[in-house]
């Protein structure tokens, strides 16, 4: 799935795996959106979050299970909030 520009999606994590970048932390999602679950794949599309957005999560960080609501500026991570329900991209 190509990830819009602008906007907000909603969407369930598969995996989560923290990494270093020059020392500064990020966890690397697998997730999957209501439009690939429907597609009844495991397809998933791959996004890298920087820690500081993740201090709204439980934990301070992302877990298998979640359901987030992901804004996205420029096709980047620009800020992560639990979701309800998995729902339709916005």
């Amino acid at each position: 799935m190509t990830l819009p520009m602008m906007g907000t999606i909603t969407c369930v994590v598969i995996e989560c795996t923290p990494l270093s970048v020059h020392g500064d932390t990020y966890f690397d999602l697998l997730v999957q959106t209501s439009v690939q679950q429907q597609a009844g794949g495991t397809a998933g599309t791959r996004l890298r979050v920087p820690l500081h957005l993740c201090s709204a999560l439980p934990a301070g960080r992302p877990s298998a299970g979640q359901v987030l609501a992901v804004q996205l500026l420029l096709g980047q991570v620009a800020g992560l909030a639990l979701a309800p329900t998995i729902g339709d991209e916005r």
